[in-house]
């Protein structure tokens, strides 16, 4: 007599066979699972975040204050006197004259900021962003022609702009030479002279942007001279 031990199988149709055969499959590819009842999730390694440079941070903040990227290049080119700011080594820069910072800001003439938040790149940043966006860059030198001459050491009247100083001089090292742009007025100190033209230091020729340039004797826009005596010399 034949024994039966147990239920025989009921085989599997060939449809039935591919489909359990794909199930596994795709169990095995995308982290499920046929056998239990709770979903597994598939691990996903997560993607460190990129720490922005001091440099894309800046611009970042133009972008969102909806100014000019190059003029606020251009004051933390010039209030460093060249020195590169976008490795971070000016961040705690204190000038002589009691300029803080990366933005270098004259606390004395901001009572209301304190020396951290002065020191602070994001702070100043935006600080400085918000007085661009309000036209407000006159108050750096290297926004204005006028400053940065008197900040030279020339001496010459009170002016709202160069267009109100007088001719008085002739060419000359140390001299202030005057100039009459189409659309603007502009003045620079002589500093050195040349057999075709001299040497000038300025700033805000280009937009708050501090530097030397060579000027021919025969530029159709100088205007004239001006000097304070005879005995004017760069400092």
């Amino acid at each position: 007599m034949k024994i039966n031990h147990g239920v025989n199988p009921v085989p599997l149709s060939p449809s039935a066979h591919q489909n359990f055969i794909e199930s596994i499959l795709l169990s095995l590819v995308f982290g499920l699972t046929v056998l239990t009842p709770f979903p597994v999730q598939a691990y996903i390694p997560s993607t460190p975040v990129k720490e922005l440079t001091l440099e894309e941070r800046a611009i970042s903040i133009a972008e969102e204050y909806k100014i000019s990227t190059t003029t606020l290049f251009n004051i933390l080119d010039s209030e460093h006197y060249g020195k590169d700011w976008s490795d971070g080594s000016q961040n705690e820069a204190v000038s002589p004259t009691g300029d803080y910072g990366l933005c270098q800001i004259h606390l004395a003439s901001w009572p209301d900021i304190t020396e951290k938040q002065a020191l602070s790149p994001e702070w100043c940043l935006r600080w400085m962003a918000g007085q661009i966006e309000r036209q407000n860059e006159g108050i750096y030198t290297s926004c204005s022609c006028v400053k940065q001459v008197r900040a030279f050491g020339v001496k010459f009247p009170v002016i709202k702009t160069p267009a109100d100083l007088k001719p008085n001089s002739a060419l000359g090292v140390g001299v202030i030479v005057l100039f009459k742009y189409p659309t603007s007025d502009h003045m620079a100190q002589i500093t050195k002279l040349a057999t075709t033209g001299f040497y000038i230091r300025e700033a805000n020729a280009i937009k708050c942007l501090r530097g030397t340039r060579f000027i021919k004797y025969n530029d159709l826009f100088i205007r004239g001279f001006y000097s304070s005596s005879l005995k004017d010399s760069i400092i």
